[in-house]
C-alpha cells in the first residue's frame, strides 16, 4: 500500500487507489533498529521520506518556562489570575527536572496543578 499506492479490500477484487501521506513518530532510532535487525529495513526505507529531528525537551530548556506559561494559561481559565506568575524557586525546579515525558509530561503537571488550585 505505501509503495503502490493502492490496495485490495479483504476478500475484495476491485484495486482501490489511495492519496495518503504517513507520519511516523518514534523515539528510537530507526536506522540503529534496522541495522541491529530490530526494524525491517523494507519498512523502514519506504517510511523514511524526509527525517526531522525533535530534540527531546531536557535538550531545549529554554522552552520549558514558555511552554508551562501557555499551559498555565490553557488550564487557569479566567478567575485565578495568581496561576498566571510562576515563582523564582518554581522556575528553578521546572528547569532542573528531567522531563522524560516531554511535552506532554508538562501539560499533564501543568493540568493537575490548575485542578489542585
Amino acid at each position: 500500500m505505501l509503495e503502490e499506492r493502492s490496495f485490495y479490500r479483504l476478500g475484495g477484487k476491485k484495486n482501490i487507489s489511495i492519496d495518503v501521506r504517513i507520519v511516523a513518530t518514534t523515539n528510537r532510532n530507526l536506522q540503529e533498529a534496522t541495522n541491529a535487525g530490530d526494524f525491517r529495513e523494507d519498512l523502514y526505507y519506504r517510511l523514511n521520506v524526509a527525517n526531522i529531528y525533535f530534540p527531546p525537551l531536557r535538550e531545549r530548556r529554554e522552552d520549558i518556562i514558555p511552554l508551562v506559561k501557555r499551559f498555565l494559561d490553557e488550564f487557569a481559565g479566567t478567575s485565578t489570575d495568581g496561576m498566571r506568575k510562576i515563582a523564582p524557586q518554581a522556575q528553578e525546579m521546572l528547569l532542573n527536572y528531567e522531563w522524560k515525558g516531554n511535552v506532554r509530561e508538562i501539560r499533564n503537571a501543568i493540568e493537575r496543578i490548575a485542578l489542585l488550585e
